[in-house]
């Protein structure tokens, strides 16, 4: 869905510094298709809760929007207490079963091997906590990203000045 170009090597790291450009791209729906594993835990919160399971292409849309957003999304509605105990339920579901049908999107690959053969740097920018970038590697390619933006890695985060939007 998106893909940032950085002009310094992450928000306020290397300001000042000279270093290339990085090509970053969204994780979940842009490099990554694991709707089907998020919305597996989901629906694991959903059984739970004596709720019945919800269709992948009914919430897919919202993977990208974390755990609350997917939440906020496949739940009934509910306080901010009831959210943060689905959210840890989630979460530890998820970790456990994050890469079971979690795929690389088509051409991706070849699109990384590509980006490696030429030089260009690349990384990810997820709102996933940093532990479940590294599960969701297990089917990327040789060539790991040079960087990994999550809110664990970064003091502040600023939105990088240039985007492209993929139809």
């Amino acid at each position: 869905e998106h893909i940032w170009i950085a002009e310094r090597c992450g928000a306020n790291l290397c300001v000042g510094s000279d270093v290339d450009p990085v090509l970053l791209f969204d994780l979940d729906g842009t490099l990554l298709d694991s709707a089907p594993d998020l919305v597996r835990s989901l629906n694991w919160v959903r059984r739970s809760e004596g709720l019945d399971p919800l269709a992948v292409d009914a919430v897919a849309r919202f993977a990208s929007k974390g755990a609350v957003g997917l939440l906020q999304a496949g739940m009934p509605a509910a306080d901010t207490v009831q959210l943060e105990t689905w959210r840890k339920r989630f979460l530890a579901h998820y970790a456990e079963h994050s890469c079971i049908d979690s795929r690389l999107y088509d051409g991706i690959p070849e699109l990384l091997a590509t980006l490696a053969m030429k030089g260009v740097r690349w990384g990810i920018v997820t709102n996933k906590v940093e532990s479940l970038t590294w599960i969701s590697h297990a089917s990327m390619p040789k060539s790991l990203p040079a960087v990994r933006l999550t809110p664990s890695t970064m003091r502040s985060w600023k939105r990088p000045t240039r985007q492209l939007s993929l139809p």
